[in-house]
């Protein structure tokens, strides 16, 4: 509605604490929505942080704008009126010299006209490079004051030597450009060795995409939050320095494609170092602000490590844990004695590199399928009406049958026709994270030719475990180059999603008994990366009596294999301290989650009426490690690790997600 005021179009007043977080809101989304701009031209944060006095600001407008017609420049403008203060976002690519010596011109004549009318500019931020030397030229008499008293507290120079005090005319401190050709050749290499084209894409992206998506981080920092409420980079949680960040592979990535690092470096130790920092929990490409796949970023990297150098062999054993799972299986009496075993505990660590203290899942053999071809559905259904082909993953088929037995039940009784295709394989996901590239390539090309013919029959392709989901969707895509990939992926999802969308189509049945249970839901990292948020938490508010309680208190720190290995086990313990402790201290009867690895981590917090072996057996587990449980590192004033009896009745749902 257009106000009094000559050109004022809305007036909005904060009346209460929800408008308030509102603007609070209105204000975040604003940079977030401008850093997820994908293209050359793009705003560029550069001429920023300009105020000048509130009475003056009409003013600077009009001369702003003015500016801006001359230098034939777009921008985006926002800021804080009731200060005086803007931020000025010009659409332009700073990696073109020509576009660098327009934009060092446009920031020449914004900053002069707010010195014009008593402004100035770095009043928020500082000045930083990028303004100093505008301020040295602008602002002498300050500029020689600032120099005293450098001079006066810090003589040596030790206080970021060289910096902002330093050259005005040193340059710009734009980022080097990222090559979408061949790096300048390194001396004394062969020129077919010396480009990054030697040794990457390992992806099927074009290099003009992986240049995109490299070139999309733009620093700002996101990636690096510990606040409450969010699950971005469960691993910088944990560990807060700069290499375990996510832009960290990003920047590693941009040195190498715009030729400032050595492309053989990616075969060293301390880049794969870096890139292990990571356990594709996939939080930061949900919660990036400009959407940057750095899970894609971290596969080229470890598949570019793995080609040259493969794996240690307990490692490379631990990618491939669904063979070991049908392995286990097929002497299923000797390797559940095993799992149980002390002394065999330690042998299994020795050589598989699995951790001693990790409660692990029995093996059931391939009794599931077994129970499939007598129940008839590892043929194509011949039920008219929806379908769905259940892919099934390591955990499911090995060694959770009933899972996958209350999942098809669920289906059967929706009147959904079900089809356990045999010829599948696992998805992959441990081959993905440990960057064997060329094994996933393997399992992918066998599972699109499965999944590729049951989509052109008009199946569903529909998953238990949230993480093979992730893989078919955003990992098959970079391994393989299929025609049917766009169809297969559109048709996957995960199970609670297709229940869900049962339900919003009146077709799922709710004559459900009640339940009078506390329960405490914890979303996977898969589930909460997907395209739309698993509704699983709404499911589980349709069963009578039950009480839900979804307070998240961060990633289970399993992470797939992850957690399975003995170097990451005290860190995947670490990870998840939150979340058990909520599971112990919250007073609910049980937990529900999706991810079967998930359910491995939180299985000792509790279990429905356990035995005094039982107890006994899961304090080994999470008491032996007290010392995690340091204060700095647990973020919590309660005792994270307390007796897990204290809470006997917690566990985790077997079937939660049917």
């Amino acid at each position: 509605m257009r106000q009094g005021r000559r050109g004022c179009l809305d007036v909005r007043r904060a009346e209460d604490a929800i408008d308030a977080a509102f603007f609070w809101e209105l204000s975040r989304n604003v940079v977030s929505t401008l850093h997820g701009v994908r293209a050359a031209v793009r705003p560029v944060p550069f001429v920023e942080d300009i105020v000048v006095p509130p009475p003056a600001l009409p003013d600077f407008v009009r001369r702003l704008q003015e500016v801006l017609k001359r230098q034939q420049v777009t921008a985006m403008v926002f800021g804080h009126a009731a200060h005086g203060q803007l931020h000025v976002r010009p659409y332009i690519d700073p990696r073109e010299p020509a576009d660098r010596e327009r934009l060092e011109a446009l920031a020449e004549a914004l900053y002069a006209e707010a010195v014009a009318v008593g402004g100035t500019f770095g009043g928020e931020q500082g000045l930083g490079l990028s303004r100093t030397g505008f301020f040295v030229r602008m602002f002498p008499e300050l500029t020689a004051l600032n120099l005293e008293l450098k001079r006066l507290f810090d003589p040596a120079g030790t206080l970021n030597p060289g910096r902002v005090t330093g050259d005005a005319a040193a340059g710009l401190p734009f980022r080097a450009a990222v090559g979408r050709a061949a790096a300048p050749p390194v001396p004394g290499v062969a020129a077919a060795a010396a480009g990054p084209s030697a040794m990457l894409p390992v992806l099927t992206w074009s290099a003009d995409r992986r240049a995109a998506e490299v070139d999309a981080c733009n620093g700002c920092g996101t990636c690096r939050t510990t606040a409450a409420g969010g699950r971005m980079c469960p691993m910088y949680r944990g560990n807060p320095a700069e290499e375990a960040a996510p832009r960290a592979k990003a920047n590693l990535l941009a040195a190498v494609l715009a030729g400032g690092m050595d492309p053989r470096a990616l075969t060293n130790d301390a880049v794969r170092g870096i890139a292990d920092t990571c356990f594709n929990c996939h939080q930061c490409r949900s919660e990036c602000s400009a959407g940057v796949d750095i899970p894609a970023l971290v596969m080229e990297l470890k598949g570019a490590h793995f080609a040259a150098n493969s794996a240690p062999l307990h490692r490379w054993l631990l990618s491939r844990v669904d063979t070991l799972s049908a392995w286990g299986g097929g002497m299923r009496p000797l390797a559940n004695w095993a799992l149980a075993n002390p002394q065999s505990r330690w042998l299994i660590e020795k050589t598989l590199g699995i951790a001693q203290g990790r409660k692990l899942p029995a093996f059931s053999g391939n009794q599931f399928m077994r129970w499939a071809a007598r129940r008839g559905i590892t043929r194509p259904s011949r039920r008219s009406g929806p379908r769905v082909l259940y892919f099934l993953d390591t955990y499911a088929r090995r060694h959770d049958p009933l899972l996958a037995q209350a999942f098809v039940t669920v289906l059967e009784r929706n009147g959904i026709g079900v089809f356990v295709d045999p010829r599948q394989v696992a998805a992959g996901m441990p081959l993905v994270s440990e960057g064997d590239l060329d094994g996933a390539r393997r399992l992918a090309r066998t599972n699109m030719r499965v999944l590729a013919e049951a989509v052109r029959l008009g199946y569903r392709i529909v998953c238990t475990e949230p993480a093979a989901v992730t893989c078919l969707r955003h990992d098959y895509p970079l391994l393989v180059d299929d025609d049917d990939m766009e169809r297969v992926t559109a048709a996957t999802c995960d199970a609670t999603t297709f229940l869900w969308e049962l339900h919003r189509e009146g077709g799922l049945r709710l004559d459900f008994e009640p339940q009078a249970a506390r329960v405490l839901y914890h979303a996977p990292c898969h589930a909460r990366a997907a395209a739309a948020p698993t509704p699983a938490e709404h499911l589980l508010r349709l069963i009578p009596g039950l009480a839900v309680q979804a307070a998240d208190r961060g990633c289970s720190g399993m992470a797939g294999t992850f957690g399975l290995a003995r170097e990451h086990y005290r860190a995947s313990l670490r990870v998840g301290l939150g979340l058990v402790a909520a599971m112990r201290d919250g007073g609910v009867d049980a937990g529900a989650t999706e991810c079967s690895a998930c359910r491995i981590q939180l299985r000792p917090a509790g279990g429905l009426r356990p035995s005094r072996a039982r107890r006994a057996a899961d304090r080994d587990q999470w008491s032996a490690d007290d010392d995690l449980t340091d204060r700095t590192t647990c973020h919590d004033p309660r005792p994270a690790c307390s007796d897990p009896t204290t809470n006997p009745l917690s566990t985790t749902s077997r079937a939660a997600a049917a």
